[in-house]
C-alpha cells in the first residue's frame, strides 16, 4: 500500500495516531504511571473500533471488541497483572 492509496482510503490519520500513541502507551506501561493502564485501555479501544464504526463496517465491530476487552481484562483482572502494578 503506497503513500497515496493509504490517504485517499482515509487511513493516514489512523496510522498517525497508533503510531504516536502505541509507543507512548508501552513506556508508560513499562514505566509503571498511575493511570498506564487507563491509557492503554483507551488506545486500543481507538485502534480496533474506531477504524470499525467510522464507515460502513459495522458487521466488524463486534468481532473489534473482543481483541481489546480481553486485554482489558487481563490488565484489571489478572493477580500478577495486579502485583506489577501496585494495585
Amino acid at each position: 500500500m503506497g503513500f497515496d492509496e493509504i490517504w485517499q482510503n482515509d487511513l493516514g490519520v489512523h496510522l498517525i495516531s497508533i503510531g504516536l500513541f502505541f509507543p507512548t502507551s508501552a513506556i508508560l506501561l513499562i514505566k509503571k504511571w498511575q493511570y498506564c493502564r487507563q491509557f492503554y485501555a483507551f488506545v486500543i479501544l481507538a485502534t480496533f473500533v474506531i477504524p470499525n464504526a467510522n464507515g460502513d463496517s459495522f458487521i466488524y465491530l463486534p468481532f473489534a471488541l473482543i481483541v481489546p476487552c480481553l486485554l482489558i481484562a487481563y490488565l484489571f483482572k489478572y493477580n500478577k497483572a495486579k502485583v506489577y502494578f501496585g494495585t
